[in-house]
């Protein structure tokens, strides 16, 4: 048989509701009415019963706690005859503790605003020290915490919620320069992630797959797992660690947190290399096979010795890549008298079958029967073309017809002689008025001054005076013959200008020279202007152009001079091709995701030096016939894992992720993740 806990009728039960926080004055004496307060704590008793009638007569109500049925009972209308003084009500336990409680609170929140206000109030809060890095930035909060920029309101609505930390990296980047991808992982686009990612979907996992315990301890961390979302600075990097800590340092968990195939340690399941340390070939072209036997013949080698790396090669500043030496210390033993010695035919007297064109009544006027050179330059062809005939020219000497091609070089040989003349005449601005019309675009200053260095109006007008002495007259015969302006009037002027020029000289100037019936530049030494100028401009030239074959002609090797292509290589990217003037430099103007520090492995192998991890393979001979840069035939051996893991394993030297590979990656300030060519693509 089942009973109530307790009695809830009006006059057995003395339960206080909770939602009821008021109770009866008269409670503290056990005489509480059984009606209690209003919700506002107002006294609702005005007399002590409520009568029930019992037939046609009234009977009293009166609760058993206040004595029962009063004797005088309900008055003839049904009214209790006895009136009730009213009370005061109070306020109930619950009501009073939670009246406590907030009043305590309002008191602790009021202590900690005025604990917080002063200076002592933010050191109150931090969590530690900062490190020696950010220790002066640190001083103020609101430095680093964009929530304390607002105030002491929203430091507490930021303790409430979550969201805060990408704020505060916009922050970060106030100082630290990543670009505009800068908050995305690796500082990469997300486009370059997905493909990334996509390529090492297809690669096998690693040996033995992912250690299960391994992966068990990544699942708290698998949040980082953004697909190219943007991070906050402080999932990586956790401040108020104290003075020494690294900001820099990560396990391997937070690193692979993100990866495709995660794995265990590097020595047994970490990927093979594929490409390290070499992913493209070298910009400048040196080949470390055949190069000892030329250093033998100039005494810097004994015959059995070990190349001297140090010759050309020298350790950063900051130890971590061997950079290579200037042009003046490492090659200019060997090759500087080599550039001096070469000359660059510029303009030259073609060979001309005079015979033949005076039988076909062709006139080209005085021309030296001495003349031996079989065609024009590749320089003249370009400042020849600024004549809109000479295309047809060009074309008529290409032809089978026997007849178009003596007319053809009757007109050849008017037009050279019209270069000629303006080349005495003008000088340096009838170069570059030829130059600016064949390219169909305007000269910077420094433009012009490589492309024409100096040339002396001197050294050309003896050329001509001693070449062709009837030219002056002739060009004003012809002129007049095809019915144009006369020039002669405006010739003695021309020449006057021409006389007050050769007086300008320099040691760019002196590289002109007159040889038989050439124009000879020779350059004045390594990283010449005028050479360089003219790479720079003709490496852009289209297949079979003028520019074309300027390029060939400073390039080829089956040409002369050859003079920067034998250092110096040339790559196609994109569709354009460039000329690498200077060898990598890694670090100067970014990072890639691989890194090796040469400064502490260059004592280790018993001696061996560099060729304990670079060991000589094959020769570089056939390896720049092409501009495809990718290409890698090189003089030493690919280094495989295990030459390192024999050092890098637990208990010996470090084999974590940061050990070998950088996290922001890309060109500084501009983000994006651009890899540099030729660094350790290799290494996943």
């Amino acid at each position: 048989m089942s009973r109530r806990l307790q009695d809830y009728r009006f006059d057995q039960s003395h339960y206080e509701r909770p939602t009821q926080k008021w109770v009866c004055g008269w409670a503290a004496e056990g005489k509480a009415c059984g009606i209690g307060p209003d919700r506002k704590g107002r006294c609702m008793a005005a007399r002590e019963c409520a009568p029930k009638k019992n037939g046609a007569r009234w009977k009293c109500a009166r609760a058993s706690a206040f004595g029962g049925a009063c004797d005088a009972g309900p008055l003839p209308d049904g009214a209790c005859s006895s009136v009730v003084p009213p009370c005061r009500p109070v306020l109930n336990a619950r009501a009073r503790r939670g009246a406590l409680s907030r009043w305590a609170s309002a008191l602790m929140f009021g202590l900690i605003f005025l604990l917080l206000s002063g200076d002592a109030g933010r050191e109150f809060i931090s969590p530690g020290p900062l490190t020696v890095h950010h220790g002066t930035v640190g001083r103020r909060c609101e430095n680093c915490h964009a929530v304390f920029q607002g105030g002491l309101t929203k430091w507490v609505r930021a303790a409430m919620t979550s969201g805060s930390a990408r704020d505060d990296s916009g922050l970060c980047l106030g100082c630290h320069t990543l670009g505009d991808q800068a908050l995305r992982p690796h500082t990469s686009s997300p486009e370059k992630l997905a493909r990334i990612t996509s390529k090492i979907r297809k690669r096998p996992p690693p040996a033995g797959g992912s250690p299960a315990l391994f992966l068990a301890s990544l699942l708290d961390l698998r949040g980082g797992q953004t697909g190219g979302a943007k991070l906050a600075c402080a999932v990586c990097h956790k401040e108020h660690r104290g003075r020494k800590f690294d900001l820099t340092a990560m396990d391997n968990r937070r690193c692979q947190a993100c990866h495709v195939h995660p794995y265990g340690d590097f020595g047994t399941s970490h990927p093979e290399f594929t490409r390290f340390p070499y992913g493209r070939r070298t910009r400048l072209i040196f080949d470390h096979v055949s190069h000892p036997k030329h250093f033998r013949k100039k005494g810097l080698l004994k015959k059995g010795d070990p190349l001297p790396c140090g010759r050309c090669h020298e350790r950063s500043p900051a130890g971590g890549e061997m950079l290579m030496k200037g042009f003046g210390e490492s090659c200019a033993f060997c090759h500087e008298a080599d550039i001096r010695a070469e000359g660059i035919p510029i303009f030259t007297l073609p060979a001309l079958d005079l015979d033949t064109l005076r039988d076909a009544d062709v006139d080209v006027g005085e021309w030296p029967e001495d003349a031996q050179e079989e065609e024009i330059t590749a320089f003249m062809g370009l400042l020849l073309a600024s004549d809109p005939g000479f295309a047809k020219v060009e074309a008529a000497l290409d032809d089978d017809d026997d007849e178009k091609q003596v007319v053809a070089a009757g007109r050849l040989a008017r037009l050279v002689k019209a270069l000629l003349f303006d080349l005495s005449i003008k000088g340096q601005q009838g170069f570059r008025d030829r130059l600016v019309k064949a390219l169909g675009r305007s000269l910077s200053e420094g433009e012009t001054l490589g492309l024409i260095m100096q040339m002396p109006v001197q050294v050309v007008r003896k050329a001509q005076r001693s070449w062709l002495p009837k030219l002056e007259p002739e060009m004003a015969r012809w002129k007049t013959a095809e019915k144009k302006k006369s020039d002669g009037g405006e010739g003695g002027k021309k020449d006057r200008q021409a006389k007050a020029s050769s007086d300008e000289g320099s040691s760019a100037a002196d590289a002109w020279r007159r040889e038989d019936f050439s124009l000879i530049y020779r350059p004045t030494g390594h990283a010449d202007r005028f050479v360089r100028g003219w790479l720079d401009l003709s490496v852009k030239g289209r297949r079979g152009s003028a520019l074309e074959k300027i390029f060939t002609a400073l390039t080829d090797a089956a040409s002369l001079p050859n003079l920067c292509g034998k250092c110096h290589s040339v790559d196609k990217i994109g569709g354009v091709r460039r000329v690498n003037w200077e060898e990598k430099r890694l670090g100067s103007d970014g990072k890639d995701f691989n890194r090796f520090i040469h400064a502490p492995h260059l004592t280790l192998g018993d001696g061996k030096g560099c060729f304990t991890c670079h060991r000589p393979g094959r020769n570089t001979a056939d390896l720049y016939k092409d501009f495809n840069p990718a290409k890698y035939n090189g003089n030493f051996k690919r280094i495989k894992k295990a030459e390192c893991a024999a050092c890098h394993k637990k208990a010996e030297a470090p084999e974590g992720c940061l050990t070998c590979h950088n996290y922001h990656i890309g060109e500084k300030g501009k983000g994006g993740g651009r890899l540099h060519a030729g660094t350790a693509k290799g290494i996943p």
